[in-house]
């Protein structure tokens, strides 16, 4: 028997691997009724949580899927793949007779033609689109939103049917969740929410990745409006609808990063760039030993520093009557030599964040101004000291220098009320 060669395996897109376990569901199952001798089925009510079809045999998912409750609002999970239309498809299908007869792209603008993926001729289900482009032509085949098939009673078209893949947390064993979504609204939420998570939540070394960002599915009511078919005005309904958000211990985690990234862009060095990346913080590696700047490095550094607000010294005891009928003649006492200033260390990649800092900092307050524009790094490391900062380091050099501040105020205002 003569056989075809094979062709086109090399065009075949990246398929999915894990096995799915449950079908997720809005609203609540079918029901039926009997309308002139004839029984028909109707669309089940919109529910307010989850509704889970799954094979009940299966005892890990029967465990999962119980822990969440008896009406489950929200579904922790994770994104099995990297990509965002491979977890959520955004196509506009039609069926006829249970067969996928036509299938295009959700994503095209409005009053604009969609790509069109899949499409079978309604009458003989014999395929005339493949891939995106014409089996008669071999161009790119495009839906216009004309009708797919038409019958003596309907014209049929596609609608939404997006798809939504998901990796549940905490459920024992590799598979996923799917759910298709109807709903316009739905859709374009979540698209929204899953670029945001995708183009500025997840880590500059994994940015362009959904898989593994721990998220939550959930169910919220939102107050929706429409325009009323009957009198034409504009109305509000109350609707369950779909919401994606990162995981709780996760989005602390981004805020701080956020924040940092907040901290960096206020503290730019002399030549422009930024004194900090982000990447540096997630990247940069531990010192093996942490050490102080040389502060022999540090501009505006003095090797016999003014003591000017060090604590004053204790009073001298008071000579006694002997020592001061001893003779004038007797040698005075050899000066003692200055005290070294006693200063914070600063740990070793936060020297260059910390001088910045200090420079911007010291604008608003003189007293800790040094030479040539720069910060009295060594006025400021041995406020820091006395204000219980024994190490700075890139986390706590914001709170070292506010409470350096702050008890500046303080001992400004003192002096002012008691030159008063």
């Amino acid at each position: 028997m003569n056989k075809r060669p094979t062709r086109g395996l090399g065009d075949i897109q990246p398929g999915r691997v894990l096995p799915i376990l449950a079908e997720i569901k809005k609203g609540g199952r079918k029901t039926t009724y009997v309308e002139n001798g004839i029984t028909k089925t109707a669309i089940g009510p919109d529910l307010s949580y989850f509704r889970f079809v799954y094979n009940e045999d299966d005892s890990d998912v029967a465990r999962f899927i119980t822990g969440l409750g008896s009406e489950p609002r929200a579904i922790p999970f994770v994104f099995p793949y990297a990509e965002l239309d491979r977890n959520f498809e955004p196509n506009n299908d039609c069926y006829k007779g249970g067969i996928l007869i036509h299938r295009c792209d959700a994503l095209a603008p409005a009053g604009q033609p969609a790509r069109l993926w899949k499409a079978l001729d309604p009458n003989t289900y014999h395929p005339v689109v493949l891939k995106g482009f014409s089996l008669q032509t071999g161009e790119e085949a495009y839906c216009n939103g004309e009708p797919v098939y038409r019958t003596q009673k309907a014209e049929y078209y596609c609608s939404l049917s997006a798809r939504l893949h998901i990796a549940p947390l905490g459920i024992g064993k590799p598979g996923e969740f799917t759910m298709v979504i109807k709903s316009p609204i739905d859709a374009r939420m979540l698209r929204g929410q899953l670029k945001t998570i995708l183009d500025e939540m997840t880590p500059e070394a994994r940015r362009g990745s959904l898989m593994g960002v721990p998220l939550i599915l959930k169910r919220v009511l939102r107050d929706i409006p429409y325009i009323d078919e009957h009198d034409g005005k504009r109305k509000v309904s109350s609707k369950w609808m779909l919401e994606i958000e990162p995981d709780a211990n996760f989005a602390r985690a981004w805020l701080r990063f956020a924040t940092q990234g907040v901290y960096e862009a206020m503290t730019i060095g002399p030549g422009g760039e930024p004194a900090l990346t982000s990447r540096d913080l997630l990247e940069a590696p531990e010192p093996e030993e942490e050490k102080g700047p040389s502060l022999e490095a540090l501009s505006g550094y003095e090797a016999t520093p003014d003591l000017a607000d060090q604590p004053a010294p204790e009073p001298e005891a008071k000579p006694s009557a002997e020592q001061t009928s001893a003779p004038a003649t007797a040698p005075a006492p050899p000066p003692q030599p200055t005290k070294p200033r006693k200063l914070a260390k600063v740990a070793g990649r936060a020297d260059k964040a910390f001088r910045s800092a200090a420079d911007e900092w010291a604008k608003r307050y003189p007293r800790y101004l040094g030479a040539e524009g720069h910060a009295d790094y060594n006025h400021i490391l041995s406020a820091a000291l006395l204000e219980g900062y024994a190490e700075i380091t890139v986390e706590n050099i914001g709170a070292a220098l506010k409470q350096v501040g702050e008890r500046h105020a303080i001992l400004t205002q003192a002096q002012a009320e008691e030159a008063a």
